[in-house]
């Protein structure tokens, strides 16, 4: 009995990992396993118990794991790591098992699922139960993923970009082939219309087609628009959206490599998208932004490209929204089954519509008619899609814990292994040029842009708000991510307080210079909420510890999520010169700090918030990054 609460013990705690499971543990696991159907979380550490060689076992996994469901059925993010690479979840058995679990996610945290376990189909047995030999032997996850996008353009989206990039893989290219061609059958029979464009959590009185001009441009074109519609698949909008946005990227090419210096290149880009019909799209179909698919367009303005003076010379792109198209896709409640909320895009305040940060709102308050994305090429984007990817799932855990830190993960996709997209925040300035702005002092860039002077320190509130609580949210991500090179151009703030990171280049704790800190945390940025003695800085590290410990209880669904990305080619994880995938993904679990109370982990994280605004290394290497700057 000593033995099963020991066992007990650590299933409370979470602490299981791989390593934990020598012959002697998993034995033990084995012996109680009558005792184990009760607890959800068991499951996982009893299927790695199971000698799947040995016929007498599984009979017994099998018959058990129909005890598990019935009596404590695991929840969806105990799923995704029975989809793992690990030997003993390789069977159609337990896939199954998963698969049946992730059928009763909602269609917004599925999206936050998505690229991993679009990356688990290099563990599934085509051979398997389920698989369909009419597709090639597609397998049963693979249908899965194809019927739940088949429902929605959103997920049909983002699984369509994320085989394109898998199917440039020399190990497991053929059989993402393989996929692509039943997703692309599926699609193809598709009409798209209404209820493709809607998410479970929409309201019924969005956008009733998307796809039918307005009857203002006249009666007979209308008529002629609704007959191209209902003849136009879901697949037929992928196509035109690859065709429209490749496009775009060829156009961008051809003016990094044209002659002449960046404002010649400019001009080349902006003469190119021009005379090659990009101003409107040529099918005349609206397509979802792959980086956005909640926001339709229609073409871009030739007039506003612009370039950057950098040797890959990324390009800004003002794409033309379609009519009636600006909403939020996602509600932030979490459902009656204790699903992940997800905020795709956060409401914006009044303050923040007033000062033009909403990516959906334009320069009068009301719908905005354009987007500003960034077009990339010559660039590897999926780490940086990654990370964006578990900003977003964190912030919904936190607001799951009923803790809103404002936070603000802007839309990104790796279009390949060299290409893609991502949000241009406009209105957003990084920390070091409104220091070099404002006298060195963030609070009297807010007093110019959000000032109220009957209010403290005459910032609104809600902006010092925004800021305080985005700026816990960023130190408690980065730490836990090990995000390195945090120069101050690569941390942004708009005008609405909101406070966020770019560029993740550097993660799992490489960095390219000496003595990184723990996160990025300056004196400046304390003394923009007032400073060290101020109720805002004494606010701020209260909801950085109160993140930390609600994060720490996710612990096993981040590092399941990491597991799942093991071998995509994700530099810093793959690739990473101090450990293989294995030892990266277990100094992300040794930054939880899984072994302290939740009051002790309080003590620990205002240590590193100390240290953080002490260390001197990183003002030193500001000084070094900013000289470098000026030398370009």
């Amino acid at each position: 009995m000593h033995s099963l609460h020991a066992i007990f013990f650590q299933l409370r705690r979470n602490a299981f990992t791989f390593a934990l499971f020598q012959t002697d543990f998993a034995d033990l696991l084995w012996r109680f396993r009558f005792s184990l159907v009760d607890n959800r979380r068991a499951l996982t550490k009893f299927l790695l118990a199971v000698d799947w060689t040995v016929e007498s076992e599984v009979v017994q996994a099998a018959e058990l794991l129909e005890q598990w469901r019935k009596r404590s059925p695991i929840a969806v993010t105990d799923a995704l790591k029975l989809l793992g690479k690990n030997v003993s979840f390789q069977t159609s058995l337990v896939r199954a098992y998963a698969i049946d679990t992730l059928a009763s996610a909602p269609d917004e945290e599925l999206r936050l699922y998505l690229l991993q376990l679009v990356q688990a189909l290099k563990y599934e047995d085509t051979n398997s139960v389920g698989a369909n030999p009419s597709t090639g032997g597609v397998s049963s996850l693979a249908l899965f993923l194809i019927e739940r996008a088949s429902k929605n353009i959103e997920l049909a989206n983002y699984l369509y970009w994320y085989l394109k990039v898998e199917l440039q893989d020399d190990t497991h290219g053929a059989r993402y082939s393989a996929v692509f061609s039943a997703f692309e059958e599926k699609l193809s029979m598709l009409p798209f219309g209404q209820d493709t464009m809607h998410t479970e959590s929409q309201a019924s009185s969005l956008v009733q087609n998307d796809l039918v001009t307005e009857s203002k441009r006249g009666e007979k074109e209308s008529s002629e628009q609704s007959a191209q519609n209902q003849c136009t698949t879901m697949w037929d909008i992928l196509v035109a959206q690859d065709h429209f946005i490749s496009g775009i990227m060829d156009c961008q090419m051809k003016s990094r490599d044209a002659r002449g210096k960046k404002d010649a290149k400019e001009a080349h880009l902006r003469e190119t998208l021009a005379s090659q019909g990009f101003e409107r799209i040529k099918s005349q179909l609206d397509v979802p932004l792959p980086s956005a698919p909640h926001i339709l367009v229609k073409g871009v303005n030739p007039k506003s490209a612009r370039m950057f003076k950098s040797a890959l010379y990324p390009a800004v792109v003002e794409f033309y929204i379609a009519d009636n198209n600006c909403r939020d896709s996602f509600k932030g409640a979490a459902d009656k089954s204790g699903n992940i909320p997800v905020d795709k895009k956060s409401t914006a305040t009044k303050s923040e519509n007033k000062m033009k940060d909403s990516p959906l709102t334009g320069s009068n308050g009301g719908k905005m008619s354009t987007y500003k994305v960034m077009v990339k090429t010559g660039d590897d984007l999926r780490q940086d899609q990654l990370v964006v990817m578990m900003i977003q799932l964190m912030d919904g855990l936190l607001k799951r814990g009923t803790l809103d830190l404002c936070l603000r993960p802007y839309s990104i996709i790796a279009m390949s292994t060299s290409t893609g997209l991502v949000e241009f925040v406009s209105g957003s300035m990084p920390i070091s040029q409104i220091l070099a702005s404002y006298n060195n002092s963030i609070l009297q860039f807010f007093q110019k842009v959000a000032r109220q002077d009957n209010a403290k320190y005459s910032v609104r509130p809600e902006v010092m708000q925004n800021y305080v609580r985005s700026c816990a949210g960023y130190c408690v991500i980065t730490y836990i991510l090990g995000v390195g090179d945090r120069h101050l151009d690569n941390i942004m703030l708009l005008p609405s307080g909101r406070f966020f990171h770019i560029d993740f280049g550097f993660i799992f704790g490489r960095d390219p210079k000496p003595l990184p800190p723990a996160f990025r945390l300056t004196r400046e940025m304390v003394d923009g909420m007032g400073g060290i003695g101020s109720s805002e800085y004494q606010q701020f590290c209260s909801l950085a510890c109160q993140a930390f410990n609600l994060l720490r209880k996710s612990a096993g669904l981040v590092l399941n999520l990491l597991h799942l990305m093991s071998d995509a080619g994700i530099e810093d994880l793959s690739n990473n010169p101090t450990a293989d995938a294995e030892g990266v993904i277990a100094k992300v679990e040794e930054r939880f700090r899984l072994d302290l109370t939740d009051e002790q982990a309080e003590f620990f994280f205002l240590g590193l918030i100390n240290d953080s605004l002490s260390a001197l290394a990183p003002r030193v290497m500001d000084v070094f990054h900013q000289l470098a700057v000026a030398r370009r």
